[in-house]
């Protein structure tokens, strides 16, 4: 009740009638501390402790809200935002770090033959794909349901970018990262200028397809965004223990096109999920990433979580990665949980993935571990 309030009252401040409506407030919090440390290709080792956000699930504030038209119809919305709740800041940001070194002294050898006294980091908050610009970086949308499904307007989010953490059993840390700078959700991640259609569910299964009908956020003709619009499809599947879920994105003009598939099941003792995506860009490039999570449930709110990923991208030599993830987990209530994990990633020499709880990025050959602890809680 009091999150009601406290909704509309801060939608009662922008410039619309919100009575009438249904409105609530709702987020995600997760923040900790973080050992890093990482080795380059050419052998140079360096650590620091740093803050961590979004580690088992990703930080957001939100607005929803409803209003009975009659007739078996209601007129939604959404506006949400990520946040880092490390510092404050809006927006979905990723932290990046660099490594600098003393002019001076005896210690390690950097590729340059310089000798290394002392490795340090320096550290930035960056916004992912200029989300600086938005106000609601995750989704923005007004819709209309009823017993037809749901058809949405403005920055969705579809289910061929949620396939991985429909299965995933290990939280954040069961979701496709990143090979260098592409993101296996590059295409249809919250889509902006968007129509989107979703199905009821039909024993068990639901349906969606949507088009980005303006893929850029500057004010272009229609004309001149025709060639870079994006088609989205995907599907959701569950009955009982079993989850099975597919996406795919296709980008008109320059051809790009991406596809993830996965499925769960849930034994009783421990559940298990698997992830396949690939990313096609034109006819040179294909990123490949595969994922196996699982969960253990120890009892009295206790679990252990498991991941192991397996990158490569296709054509390219030495290419390929290797990351685990080690999750402890304790559910204090419904909506809030204390964990620890350790997650690494093993790059070869010319292998750049990373994902969650490291580098937004990362370069050529770096290897990457990190030790954290952090607090999540829903509201």
């Amino acid at each position: 009740m009091k999150k009601t309030v406290l909704a509309m009252a801060v939608v009662g401040a922008l410039p619309f009638a919100a009575s009438a409506q249904n409105v609530s407030v709702y987020g995600r919090i997760d923040t900790g501390i973080q050992g890093y440390s990482q080795t380059t290709a050419a052998g140079v080792n360096s650590s620091a402790s740093r803050p961590g956000n979004s580690l088992w699930t990703t930080n957001r504030f939100g607005l929803m809200g409803s209003e009975d038209l009659g007739g078996g119809l209601k007129a939604e919305f959404m506006l949400e935002s990520g946040l880092t709740f490390s510092n404050g800041l809006a927006g979905r940001n990723s932290l990046t770090s660099s490594v600098s070194a003393s002019a001076s002294g005896v210690g390690q050898t950097a590729a340059t033959g310089t000798t290394i006294a002392t490795q340090y980091f320096t550290y930035s908050y960056s916004y992912s794909s200029s989300q600086d610009t938005f106000m609601f970086d995750r989704e923005a949308w007004v819709g209309i349901s009823g017993s037809f499904g749901r058809v949405q307007l403005g920055r969705v989010n579809g289910m061929q970018t949620n396939v991985d953490s429909f299965v995933s059993q290990a939280g954040n840390f069961g979701l496709v990262g990143r090979i260098g700078t592409t993101n296996s959700d590059a295409l249809s991640d919250k889509a902006g200028n968007s129509v989107m259609y979703t199905s009821p569910v039909f024993n068990g299964l639901q349906i969606n397809v949507g088009q980005q009908l303006m893929a850029t956020n500057t004010n272009v003709t229609m004309t001149t965004a025709d060639g870079t619009k994006t088609t989205f499809y995907g599907a959701t599947y569950q009955q009982g223990a079993l989850k099975l879920s597919a996406g795919m994105a296709d980008k008109q003009g320059a051809y790009q096109e991406q596809n993830n598939i996965g499925a769960s099941y849930d034994f009783g003792v421990a559940s298990v999920g698997i992830t396949r995506a690939t990313y096609e860009i034109g006819a040179t490039e294909e990123d490949q990433v595969s994922i196996l999570s699982a969960q253990i449930p120890l009892g009295t709110g206790l679990f252990v979580n498991l991941a192991y990923h397996d990158a490569e991208k296709k054509g390219t030599s030495a290419s390929g990665a290797k990351g685990t993830a080690v999750v402890l987990r304790k559910e204090l209530s419904k909506r809030t949980q204390v964990h620890a994990s350790y997650v690494a990633v093993n790059n070869e020499s010319a292998g750049t993935y990373t994902w969650s709880a490291l580098n937004s990025s990362t370069s050529a050959g770096l290897d990457q571990k990190a030790i954290s602890v952090g607090l999540t809680h829903l509201f």
